[in-house]
C-alpha cells in the first residue's frame, strides 16, 4: 500500500505523544498504514521530519498525572512554546451496562474525561504565559440522545469531556452596544485586505435589537418529539442573548444531510431576517482569507472590482 507523503508544517514545531512508542527506523514497510499498529508516535515523528517539518515523540500514559505534566514541560522545551493541544485519547467499550465489567469501565473514566481533565489543567499556565493566546481541541464523538443507547458506560464519560477556547484578542461578550458587536465579529477579519476590510466595515450591522434569549444551537439531534409534541430540548450550553436573527442565521450551519433539510424546513418558519443571515454568510466566507470559498473569493472580488471603479472615476474627475 503506497501513502501519500505528508506536507511539512511551515515554522511549526508538532508534538506527538501516546502510551505507545516503536523504533521507527526499523519500521518495514515505511510510512506504515496509519490504521495499522505499525502506526506510532515515532513514525508519525519520523514522517513530518521527513517532509521537512519539526517533530518530537513522547512517550505518555494520560492516567499517570506526573507523566502528563512532564509531557507539557518537555513539550515546551523542546517546542520553546504550546499554541494549541489536540486531545485525542480514547478508550472504547461500546456495550451496555450488563457486559461492560468495572474495570473496563474504570479505564474508560481515567483515559477519557480524567486524562483530559489532567492535560488542560497542565496545560493552562502555559496558556496564561501566552497571554491566553491559543486553542484546545478535543476530539470526541457527538452526543445525541440516541448515542447512549447500547454503550451507556463510555458515554457517561463523554459528558465530561469538553472543548474550550482560550483568545486573548477576540472579545465574547457580554457587549454593551451593537457597536461593540460590530467591532467584536470585525476582529474576525484582520488578514483581510485592506480595502475590502474598509468597505466591509463601513456595511450596517443589520438590526439586533431585541436582543434574545435562545438556544443558539437548534439541530434535529438535540430535538425531543414523541408521539408528534415536543418533549424537550437538550443543550444549552450555546444559550445566551444574541441579535434577534442569531436562530435564523443558525439554520444555514448544517452538520449532516439531514440537519441542512431539517434547518430549511424550520428556516421557513422563522423568516424574515434574510439580511441577518446574509451579512453573517458573507463575513464567515471572509474570515477564512486567505483560504477563501467560492462565496468569499466572489465577494473579495466584487469589492475590489468596485473600489478600482471609484478610483478610476475620481481620476477621469480630477
Amino acid at each position: 500500500m503506497t501513502l501519500p507523503k505528508p506536507v511539512a508544517l511551515v515554522k511549526t514545531s508538532v508534538v506527538v505523544a501516546a502510551k505507545t512508542t516503536s523504533n521507527a527506523y526499523e519500521t518495514v514497510p515505511f510510512p506504515p498504514d496509519p490504521n495499522s499498529n505499525k502506526s506510532t508516535i515515532a513514525t508519525v515523528e519520523r514522517e513530518i521530519k521527513e517532509a521537512g517539518g519539526k517533530a518530537f515523540a513522547i512517550q505518555v500514559d494520560v492516567r499517570d498525572v506526573s507523566q502528563v505534566e512532564n509531557m507539557v514541560k518537555e513539550t515546551v522545551r523542546l517546542a520553546g512554546r504550546l499554541d494549541v493541544l489536540v486531545y485525542n485519547s480514547g478508550a472504547i467499550w461500546w456495550s451496555s451496562v450488563a457486559n461492560t465489567p468495572t474495570k473496563r469501565f474504570q479505564l474508560m473514566q481515567r483515559v477519557n474525561p480524567e486524562g483530559l481533565y489532567a492535560t488542560v489543567q497542565a496545560a493552562l499556565p502555559e496558556f496564561e504565559r501566552n497571554a491566553w493566546k491559543g486553542r484546545i481541541i478535543v476530539v470526541s464523538p457527538p452526543i445525541y440522545s440516541r448515542f447512549f443507547r447500547g454503550k451507556t458506560a463510555y458515554a457517561m464519560g463523554l459528558l465530561l469531556t469538553f472543548d474550550i477556547q482560550l483568545s486573548g484578542e477576540y472579545p465574547y461578550g457580554p457587549l454593551d452596544s451593537d457597536k461593540q458587536l460590530h467591532d467584536a465579529l470585525m476582529q474576525a477579519l484582520k488578514e483581510v485586505p485592506s480595502p475590502v476590510l474598509t468597505q466591509f466595515k463601513d456595511r450596517p450591522l443589520p438590526i439586533c435589537t431585541p436582543y434574545t434569549f435562545t438556544h443558539g444551537d437548534l439541530n434535529c439531534q438535540n430535538i425531543l418529539v414523541k408521539d408528534g409534541e415536543l418533549v424537550g430540548i437538550l443543550d444549552w450550553e450555546s444559550a445566551g442573548h444574541f441579535p434577534v436573527w442569531w436562530e435564523y442565521v443558525a439554520t444555514s450551519i448544517g452538520f449532516t444531510a439531514e440537519d441542512a433539510e431539517w434547518k430549511a424546513l424550520l428556516r421557513v418558519r422563522l423568516s424574515g431576517y434574510e439580511e441577518g443571515r446574509e451579512f453573517w454568510r458573507d463575513l464567515y466566507a471572509l474570515s477564512r482569507y486567505p483560504n477563501l470559498i467560492e462565496r468569499g473569493q466572489a465577494f473579495v472580488d466584487r469589492l475590489l472590482c468596485a473600489e478600482q471603479a471609484a478610483d478610476g472615476k475620481l481620476a477621469s474627475t480630477g
